[in-house]
């Protein structure tokens, strides 16, 4: 998930939209949509794949470590490795959550980049929430099993005084004792949205990753943060913005 308080730059790009805006919408709707069929087809071929990696294996359990062979195989390995976990994930979301599709942290993350969007918890968005999306989010349930597990060293600090935003409300200075105990519990994350700059409340905010483009669409995409992931909840365009297309669809 992406992080409004911590920031490493802040890059403002020029983007020059060629696409009636409709279009571009329906093209980030399907990007969303179909991230999670493209990522289990490219997980399910590189596991499919034919690699002769004997020699590798061979030469690695003798020491030969280092070997080309040898680091080829670990390559293909690892890569095996976390393509098989992927798509056991894909497949257990698809098993339990039919009708929202699953993202990557990543895949989230390409897009947002190339349509200019932000990804931030749904508390900081400011704009409208059609009648028929609020139903959609509102009906939407997270089996427990899929609550995420929230650890006290998930902490990026060490010991010291950081800026950062109190229990109270306001902005400041703290001490903070980073954790010598593990301790965890698990919760129910918010809802997080994708959406144009102009849809955020950024006061006292800064973006990571830097990437703030000149395009405003309006297209927010609600999704609920799971491992590994995100799964769709809702999402609209343009139709929002239509009362007499709206009050058509609704009678």
């Amino acid at each position: 998930m992406f992080n409004f308080k911590r920031v490493k730059q802040v890059v403002k790009q020029s983007f020059e939209p060629t696409k009636d805006t409709q279009v571009i919408i329906a093209e980030i709707h399907e990007s969303f949509d179909t991230a999670s069929e493209k990522l289990l087809n490219d997980a399910k071929a590189i596991l499919s794949g034919s690699y002769d990696i004997d020699k590798g294996k061979r030469l690695k359990e003798i020491g030969f470590v280092s070997a080309k062979k040898a680091v080829e195989a670990t390559e293909i390995i690892t890569q095996k490795e976390k393509n098989e976990y992927l798509a056991k994930q894909i497949e257990y979301y698809q098993l339990h959550y039919p009708n929202n599709k699953f993202i990557t942290e990543g895949k989230v993350k390409e897009i947002c980049q190339k349509y200019g969007l932000l990804c931030g918890e749904v508390k900081y968005y400011i704009s409208d929430v059609p009648e028929k999306n609020l139903a959609e989010i509102e009906s939407f349930k997270l089996r427990e099993d899929d609550y995420l597990k929230i650890t006290n060293f998930n902490q990026p600090y060490e010991s010291g005084i950081i800026w950062g935003h109190h229990e109270r409300g306001n902005w400041g200075w703290s001490f903070v004792q980073r954790p010598t105990e593990e301790k965890y519990h698990i919760t129910l994350p918010a809802f997080t949205i994708c959406a144009s700059v102009k849809d955020f409340d950024t006061k006292n905010m800064r973006i990571e990753d830097g990437y703030k483009l000149e395009l405003n669409l309006p297209d927010p995409i609600v999704l609920q943060p799971v491992k590994d992931g995100y799964l769709i909840v809702s999402k609209w365009g343009l139709e929002a913005e239509d009362k007499d297309l709206i009050n058509e669809k609704q009678n």
